[in-house]
């Protein structure tokens, strides 16, 4: 049987849910394919990490409820940033121990489904990215919806982009990162 699919909906950590987004992504389930769709938590409600917590959650209940041993993780846009931030944590125990530990969240005492492949719709939030070229509209509805997820607090310093994790990764599942040439939102993103 084909590897199951976990999606993770987008919509800038702030907006919408599966049930928004399955238009999406019906056509895996028109070709046959086991799909599950988690929600998670949206800010500025629940800072980071809380929506990390809530996808790591729901596969570790998506392994508990249904016996899923293996599956390919699927993010668009800001649910990329959450299935690869995921997948970093499932693929790297020191990961996962750091946040179990900063949250207080059993995290280490859930099976999860192994992840074989990642595979992300504009996945990767670099907040250390320039926006330089934007629009000020864009730069600043961005920077509204970092200031929305980033932590606060004692965990001000807490890595909620997934390439602030990249020293802590010595791992990672083969992935398909599927972007565009050149992002019409950020200019500086052009050839």
């Amino acid at each position: 049987a084909p590897t199951p699919i976990v999606s993770v909906h987008g919509a800038a950590l702030v907006a919408a849910s599966s049930h928004l987004m399955l238009h999406g992504s019906c056509f895996l389930g028109r070709a046959g394919r086991t799909q599950f769709s988690l929600d998670h938590t949206l800010s500025p409600a629940h800072r980071h990490p809380v929506a990390l917590v809530s996808v790591l959650r729901g596969l570790a209940f998506i392994r508990a409820a249904y016996g899923v041993e293996r599956c390919l993780l699927f993010g668009d846009s800001a649910g990329g940033n959450l299935v690869s931030m995921a997948a970093a944590m499932l693929s790297n125990r020191g990961l996962l121990e750091e946040l179990a530990r900063r949250t207080g969240e059993p995290l280490l005492e859930f099976k999860y489904p192994a992840v074989e492949r990642v595979a992300l719709l504009y996945g990767f939030l670099d907040s250390e990215a320039p926006l330089e070229g934007a629009s000020w509209g864009v730069s600043l509805g961005f920077r509204c919806v970092l200031d929305c997820y980033a932590p606060r607090g004692v965990d001000s310093d807490m890595p909620y982009a997934f390439l602030a994790l990249r020293d802590g990764i010595a791992t990672f599942p083969p992935t398909l990162l599927l972007a565009g040439e050149a992002d019409p939102i950020f200019p500086s993103t052009y050839a």
